[in-house]
């Protein structure tokens, strides 16, 4: 099939889902240097309705960080991401996010991944906004990301355009 919607052979259309219900924002807008250069990789800023974060992916959990406030993934397709909640929450050591899986777990599209209390974020004056980072983004192309109000489970948030066989992980 030729046009525009048209893939190569050995080419997938991968979507990434809403691991909150919030509002997406462009990468830029994250309030980190880190993130919102793109130094770390491609990605976008949600700021989030609530505290219960869910898997946006089927994979694994490659890290938790023993603060809870970040969660690196793996898809079953091979996208790595990293789920960074909140700016500088690292410094809570813990307080207020309550992990719901550790190091090897497999994950469905909606797992509970940890609950935070945003209110613990914002009476310490951080931002709870949070980044959705594609960490293996060399790998991709035709990146799209969805802007405005999302919910999780259910919202498109990120898809691309990813080589298949080349990074599959076993389940």
């Amino acid at each position: 099939m030729n046009g525009l919607f048209s893939l190569k052979k050995n080419n997938k259309l991968v979507s990434i889902f809403a691991p909150v219900n919030g509002k997406v924002i462009p990468e830029t807008e994250i309030p980190d240097v880190a993130f919102s250069s793109g130094m770390i990789g491609e990605g976008l800023g949600i700021i989030p309705d609530n505290g219960h974060f869910v898997s946006p992916v089927k994979g694994k959990v490659i890290d938790v960080t023993s603060s809870g406030h970040a969660i690196s993934l793996k898809s079953a397709d091979g996208v790595e991401l990293l789920l960074h909640i909140g700016i500088d929450t690292v410094t809570l050591k813990g307080e207020g996010f309550g992990v719901k899986v550790k190091n090897g777990d497999n994950v469905d599209i909606g797992t509970p991944l940890v609950d935070v209390d945003l209110n613990v974020i914002k009476r310490n004056n951080l931002s709870e906004i949070c980044a959705l980072i594609i960490i293996n983004h060399d790998e991709l192309s035709q990146i799209t990301v969805f802007e405005g109000e999302c919910k999780a489970c259910e919202s498109k948030i990120m898809s691309f355009v990813m080589q298949t066989g080349k990074t599959k992980i076993k389940q």
